[in-house]
Parts: structure tokens; sequence; C-alpha cells
């Protein structure tokens, strides 16, 4: 059991023949109402160390299991939460400060879950509108280097839908346009070669700057590509074999002027992406920092509840009385101080039936836990001594 940071009693017991305080079997009854207060009391003055009355319960039998698996949602929330806010640049979570009672009872746990669980659907809202306007930008900016880099292409090469002589034969030459990853242009190259048995002849041109690709997000080094081919089987073939590398393919059209007026669209429209985008990153800017400004309070309030409830299943209850049933640790001479702390959860609570305690008489097999009574000087050397092992009860010095 660890030492408390309460005031020392007046009585000491430090030139005492044994290593640890004089430790008492307590038995604690509290009002159904007076519960949580009195769990925050006992926790407040940490003086005494409950005994697990349900020990042949595992974790999902007990009482307030529910209530527990509720706080673990709205921790995965919380940290859902953290997340978002610590990967956004120039929003911060501060600090966190100890509140005091008041503070934390403004909270209600279920307005708190449901709020969290709008929070969560919100942000989670922007994040799909924000992906799909990147996929759609990314997509844009791609489109416009094919539009720009393949116009250089076609200056000396015979357009889609024109014949021209082969030998004996006239034939119809056609073409695809897209993107694909620099690092594997060469293989790309050579299986079209060999699937095509040389029926196709490719051009592409470096992109100078890296590209986001749409599909994955990443950044990547990247080329333009155009492929002239002749047949619609070796389209089928060309297609597949684009598709199994990850390229991207965009339309190019016949003529000039549709590639002008495909151009200005694709322009107009990434200005328009650019345009929502900012006004998406501000708004999730500011709902993240009004956000950010609260989590270490409603942290502390989930943590709080969750071992309020995690104590709570430690203890039986009795329903004929409608009383709440508790065994714990103490150190003899902080008895009263325990009682305080009940009567005080009781007038918090406006419980109607008082708090009890009353000192038990241990078995034998039963051993009370090691206590120290120590404060902030000699906490730093008691964790030192601690580190090495802690002594049992009545250890002789």
């Amino acid at each position: 059991m660890d030492g408390d940071m309460m005031p020392a009693p007046k009585k000491s017991n430090w030139g005492s023949l044994f290593r640890s305080e004089d430790m008492v079997l307590l038995g604690l009854y509290f009002d159904r109402a007076a519960a949580e207060q009195t769990v925050h009391e006992l926790g407040r003055i940490g003086l005494v160390e409950l005994i697990d009355l349900n020990p042949h319960y595992s974790p999902f039998q007990r009482t307030f299991a529910a209530d527990v698996k509720r706080c673990e949602e709205m921790q995965r929330r919380l940290r859902f939460l953290y997340q978002q806010v610590e990967g956004l640049d120039g929003v911060f979570v501060p600090d966190g400060e100890e509140y005091s009672r008041e503070t934390l009872q403004v909270v209600r746990l279920d307005d708190l879950d449901s709020h969290l669980g709008q929070l969560e659907a919100n942000l989670n809202q922007m994040n799909v509108q924000e992906e799909a306007l990147h996929l759609q930008m990314n997509e844009r900016i791609e489109h416009k280097y094919v539009l720009e880099i393949c116009a250089t292409f076609f200056s000396d090469v015979p357009r889609s839908g024109a014949t021209f002589d082969l030998g004996e034969s006239r034939t119809m030459l056609n073409f695809i346009t897209g993107v694909v990853q620099r690092e594997k242009l060469p293989a790309f190259e050579r299986l079209l070669f060999r699937a095509t048995k040389g029926n196709c002849h490719l051009k592409f041109n470096d992109l100078l700057k890296p590209v986001i690709d749409p599909h994955t997000g990443e950044s990547m080094d990247k080329a333009v590509f155009v492929v002239f081919f002749s047949g619609e089987t070796v389209r089928t073939k060309i297609t597949k074999i684009c598709n199994a590398f990850g390229a991207n393919l965009y339309p190019f059209p016949f003529s000039h002027n549709s590639q002008m007026t495909m151009y200005n669209e694709c322009r107009a429209r990434l200005n328009d992406l650019e345009n929502v985008t900012i006004t998406t990153r501000r708004q999730k800017v500011e709902t993240l920092s009004e956000i950010a400004a609260k989590l270490p309070l409603w942290s502390e309030k989930v943590f709080c509840e969750k071992a309020v409830y995690h104590t709570l299943n430690l203890l039986n209850f009795d329903t004929s009385q409608k009383l709440f049933v508790g065994e714990g640790w103490c150190p003899k001479n902080r008895v009263d101080d325990v009682r305080l702390a009940l009567d005080r959860a009781v007038r918090r609570a406006n419980a109607q039936v008082p708090s009890m305690v009353e000192e038990r008489k241990p078995s034998s097999r039963e051993t009370p836990p090691t206590y120290y009574r120590i404060n902030k000087f000699t906490e730093i050397f008691q964790t030192i001594v601690e580190s090495y092992g802690v002594a049992q009860y009545h250890e002789v010095r």
C-alpha cells in the first residue's frame, strides 16, 4: 500500500522497531446514493486499500461492467480526438492541470458521452470529405500534367482517328495517355513491348516534381506517358498492363480546340477544389481548437469515473438494505480520518442513510499491507527504496 501525502498525525511512530505502520481491517457501509462521492473521498485521502470481495467473478460479470465498458469507449473517442489534434499544425492540447471536485462535477458523464460520440461522427465526416477533396484535386493535378505534356508528343505523331498507309493496307492509330510511377517505367515499357509483340510505341516524360498519388496518398516521382497502338485487342492488353502497374489513365481529346477546352475546365475545377479544401481545413482547425482546450478536463473526468466503477466492482451490494459493503486496510491511527471522509461524502451526496465504519478482526491467513507515512521530502527516498523491494508488514528494521 503506497504512502499518502496527508499531514502526519500528532502521534509519531518514527522510532518504531517495525518498518510499517500498524494496520487495521475496516468494514465500510454506505448508501448507494453516496457511493460515488464515498469512493472519491476515499481516493482523495489515500488511506484505505480495499479488498476484492468478488474474486470469483470475471471483469465482465461484475455489477458495473457495462459502466466500465462505456468509460473505455469514451477513452477511445478521446484518443481519437487527441490524434486528430496532434495531426494538425497550429493546434495544441494545453498542459494538464489538477481540476477541483466542483469543476469535474459540472461535467455530466451522460452528456459527455453523447457529445464525444457526436464529435467523433462529425470529425469522421470531415475526414471523409477532406480525403475526397484531396483525391479529386490530385487527379486534376495529374490530368493537367497529362494535357500539358502530351500536347508536345502529338506535334509530330498522327492523331487518333487519322488513317495512314502501312505498306499495302490502311490502318487507324489509337493511343492511351496516363501517369505511372517513375521507378516502374522500365518494366512497364518491357512488358508493353512483349505483350503487344512490338505493335505499340511508348513515349514518356518525367514530371519535374513529385506528385501525390490519388489512390495511395503518397508522394511519388512519376512520368506522363502515351502509348500508340492499333486495334481493340491491343487496347485491352495495354489497359490491363496499366492497371497492373498502378498507372492512372486520363482522357486526351483529339482536336486542339477540345484539348484547350478540357485544359481550361481542368484548371478551373482545380482552383475550385483548392478553395473548398482551404475552407474545409479552416473549419476543421476551428473545431479542433475548441476541442483541444477541453480535452484535459474530459480525460480527467472519464478517468475518475472509470476508477470509481472499478472500485465499486470490488464491493458487495446488499439488496435488502440498499447498502454497499466493503472491506479494506487502513493505518490504525488514521481511522478517524476515514470516518470523516465518509461523512463528507454523505453530505455532498445529500444521502439519507449515514455511512458506517467498523473495525474487524482479520483472520490469521490475511496479511496486512505495508504502509509508510511519507511527505514530499521523504517520498523521493521511499521511491528509491521500493525500487529494490517493499518490506513485509511489521518487518524488523
